[in-house]
């Protein structure tokens, strides 16, 4: 029941969460809307305090009036007021609510807006009741006071006041600052297992407390850590994980030695950018349709730099939904990536979503991306493909559709190091050996993988120190090559390990120098 002033009615049949409202109080008018807790609450998003009289509910045609008639008389309980005393119009009033314009660690700046020149004054304290005056401005109609030296973990209250030259006071109003510390830290970026080029990861700021905690994990095994971190973001570093594995990660704050909860986790792909590959917009395509205009290579669709969530990318597609862009591949390629999004250029519209259709199977569909949003880095398996299509729909709505491609690159593993021996799939999963064996410092590994899966291929030192990854992806079944050099290594023993979800093994090989 969402009830306001002494004698309250029932009313939460006639209001909704988010209703813009008028209340009047010995104060005067103030705005307000219903919260989800059906409770009246400032703009700012502070609950007042102050017991009102409810005027009724803001009409949509007029910003400034509201609508009396969508409550009738016969909806409150009778009263006579008769007796009642009619408001002060004479005495100042606080026309804007107080809010929080900004907290620091050990402070807080409060604002408010008075109906008329006048003085302002602030009080605080840690009830309602008790308060001390904490500070002034003379002569204004909006206040803006800073308070400092808080304490830290603590909940105030804060009171405003207005005094006019003939000395008459406003009713005060009451404004809630939590300083006290959350659970635990919560995570900003990246979630969800979202594929990512850099492993940087971001939270929000918890006041007043010493540093945190980072923790990675894979499979829930720790991969990487740091504590004593200062800042609100992170890096992990490169040589700590592998390409195309999926991460987890929590957040801990400390506060005099003691650590808090870990926050929720977060998750992410690790995806490294190949180091030879061509990009789509060099090609030549086989087929060009656009939903609207031409379309355009390494621009967006009106011929701006492509720009996604305030990135800029130098290369990439640049087209408007319902679009669709075909490439001949004949069996050369093996990935497909690229940065997808809705361009900045067009705010508007449902969203757009990306398929990506290989021989004629859709092997990737998006959610809806719409407009403000992150670009989201894919990649897509297309080994064996003889025509790629990079397709756009509108999601139902033709209109501000203007999406991106971003980066967008198709690349072959043979180029990256892993070379395939045959065309004939083998039946199972195998570590051959190396060759030359010992070597100096160069040597080839073959191995055979039965079904297409992940695959790493490490090479270990006799300390147990991981100190190479030479495969660390999905590769379909097939005989492999990879090449691996010794020229940084001192001479040795080494030992390099195969292993998929279902096959580990590992084989000596010798470094002589």
């Amino acid at each position: 029941m969402i009830c306001f002033g002494k004698n309250a009615v029932n009313i939460n049949k006639y209001l909704k969460k988010g209703d813009p409202i008028l209340l009047e109080g010995s104060l005067g008018k103030v705005e307000a809307y219903i919260n989800k807790n059906g409770k009246a609450q400032a703009p700012d998003g502070d609950v007042i305090l102050e017991k009102f009289q409810f005027l009724g509910k803001k009409s949509k045609e007029e910003n400034d009036s509201f609508d009396n008639n969508s409550i009738s008389s016969s909806d409150y309980e009778s009263k006579d007021t008769s007796s009642e005393k009619a408001p002060d119009i004479s005495r100042p009033l606080i026309v804007k609510y107080p809010v929080i314009k900004s907290r620091k660690q050990n402070s807080a700046t409060i604002e408010w807006e008075n109906n008329e020149v006048s003085d302002g004054f602030i009080y605080f304290g840690l009830d309602t009741t008790d308060l001390e005056q904490a500070g002034s401005e003379s002569d204004k109609r909006s206040h803006s006071i800073s308070l400092t030296n808080l304490l830290s973990d603590t909940t105030y209250y804060f009171s405003v006041r207005a005094v006019d030259v003939t000395g008459l006071y406003s009713d005060p109003l009451f404004v809630k600052v939590d300083l006290t510390l959350p659970e635990s830290v919560t995570l900003i970026s990246p979630l969800d297992s979202v594929r990512v080029l850099e492993a940087r990861l971001e939270w929000q700021k918890v006041m007043a407390v010493d540093g945190y905690r980072v923790q990675v994990k894979k499979s829930g095994v720790q991969v990487w850590s740091a504590d004593n971190v200062k800042e609100t973001h992170v890096t992990v570093p490169e040589n700590k994980i592998e390409s195309d594995s999926t991460y987890t990660w929590t957040v801990e704050y400390v506060k005099n030695g003691v650590y808090s909860a870990p926050s929720n986790e977060g998750s992410f792909i690790y995806t490294k950018w190949p180091t030879t590959f061509e990009y789509v917009s060099d090609m030549q395509e086989t087929y060009w349709k656009n939903g609207w205009g031409d379309g355009n290579k390494n621009l967006s669709e009106d011929g701006n730099p492509i720009l996604i969530a305030g990135v800029q990318y130098d290369k990439g597609l640049g087209m408007h939904a319902a679009a669709e862009v075909n490439y001949a591949l004949d069996g050369n390629y093996d990935y497909f990536m690229a940065v997808i999004g809705h361009d900045d250029e067009a705010n508007g519209g449902n969203g757009v979503i990306f398929k990506v259709v290989a021989d004629n199977d859709t092997v990737f569909t998006s959610k809806p991306m719409i407009w403000g949003e992150p670009g989201q880095l894919i990649k897509v398996r297309v080994t064996n493909a003889d025509t790629l299509k990079l397709i756009l729909d509108t999601n139902g709505d033709g209109g501000y559709d203007h999406a991106d491609w971003a980066n967008a690159i198709i690349y072959k593993l043979s180029a990256q190091g892993v070379a395939s021996r045959s065309n004939l799939v083998p039946t199972t999963t195998e570590l051959i050996g190396n060759y030359p064996n010992p070597f100096n410092p160069n040597t080839t590994i073959e191995f055979n993988i039965a079904k297409t899966e992940f695959v790493e291929l490490n090479i270990y030192n006799t300390m147990g120190q991981k100190v190479d990854v030479l495969v660390s992806e999905e590769l379909p079944s097939g005989s492999y090559t990879v090449d691996f050099s010794g020229q940084n290594l001192a001479s040795g023993i080494y030992f390099y390990t195969l292993s998929t979800s279902t096959f580990v093994a590992t084989k000596k090989m010798i470094l002589l120098k």
